[in-house]
C-alpha cells in the first residue's frame, strides 16, 4: 500500500492506493498518529485508488474513527470503490464508519471487546492460546500471530482456541489469513479446543476441510 497526504481547503488528504493487509500495520499506525496531531482540524481518508482490503485493513478504519473522535478530529472516509466498497456493503459498515456524508458516531459508541493472547504450556511447541472475544475492534492483537507464524522455519504451529469466547466474521477471516500466511511459509496450522459458538462458526465455514481443528 502506498500512502500520500496533501492539503485540500485547509483539509489534511490521506490518499491510499494499493492493497490495505496486515503487512501495512505499521505504515498505517504512521498515518494514525500524524493525523492525532490535526486535533480540532478536517481529515479525509482517500480510498479512491485501492484497489483490495482484508479484513484487517477494516479494523484499521475502525481503529482510525476511534483515534479521530479521542482527537476531536472530523474524519471522513471517502471515495471507496469496487472491491472495497463492496467489502463495506456486505460488511454493514456504513452506520460505523465516517463514509463519505455519514456522521461521526459518538465516541464510545461501540464498546471495545477484550481480547489477549495467551501462552502454551511449555513443551507444547510453536503457538498460542487466545482469549476472550476476537472481532473487527480487536484484529490488531492477532496480529503478533501472524507474524510468528511468518517466522517458522517449517514444523508446525497450533492457536488454542479453548478461551474464545466469541469470534465474528472478522475474526474468522484473520484464522484464514494466519492458514494463508502458514502455507506460505510451508508451516502446518493446527487448532484446539474451540469452544460451541465458536466451533460452531467453524463448521459453518467449512474451516475444518482446509484446517485440523482437534477437540
Amino acid at each position: 500500500m502506498d500512502i500520500r497526504h496533501k492539503m485540500d481547503s485547509g483539509m489534511r488528504v490521506y490518499v491510499l492506493s494499493g492493497q490495505l493487509t496486515f503487512r501495512d500495520n505499521d505504515a498505517f499506525i504512521g498515518l494514525l498518529q500524524d493525523m492525532s496531531g490535526q486535533k480540532g482540524g478536517r481529515v479525509t481518508i482517500d480510498l479512491s485508488g485501492l484497489d483490495y482490503m482484508d479484513s484487517f485493513g477494516v479494523g484499521l478504519m475502525v481503529q482510525a474513527k476511534d483515534e479521530a473522535q479521542q482527537h476531536q478530529v472530523a474524519l471522513v472516509i471517502a471515495n471507496p470503490v469496487g472491491a472495497v466498497r463492496r467489502l463495506f456493503e456486505q460488511m454493514g459498515l456504513a452506520d460505523v464508519l465516517p463514509i463519505a456524508s455519514n456522521a461521526v458516531s459518538e465516541p464510545n459508541a461501540l464498546a471495545r471487546d477484550g481480547f489477549s493472547l495467551q501462552p502454551l504450556p511449555a513443551g507444547t511447541g510453536p503457538g498460542t492460546g487466545l482469549a476472550g472475544r476476537l472481532t473487527i475492534r480487536t484484529q490488531a492483537g492477532f496480529l503478533p500471530v501472524i507474524e510468528a507464524i511468518g517466522c517458522q522455519q517449517g514444523g508446525s504451529y497450533l492457536i488454542d482456541l479453548s478461551g474464545l469466547e466469541f469470534m465474528d466474521s472478522s475474526g474468522l477471516s484473520l484464522i484464514l489469513t494466519a492458514s494463508d500466511e502458514a502455507r506460505r511459509v510451508g508451516v502446518e496450522l493446527r487448532l484446539r479446543n474451540p469452544a460451541n459458538r465458536v466451533k460452531a462458526l467453524l463448521h459453518l465455514a467449512a474451516v475444518d476441510t482446509v484446517l485440523r481443528i482437534d477437540g
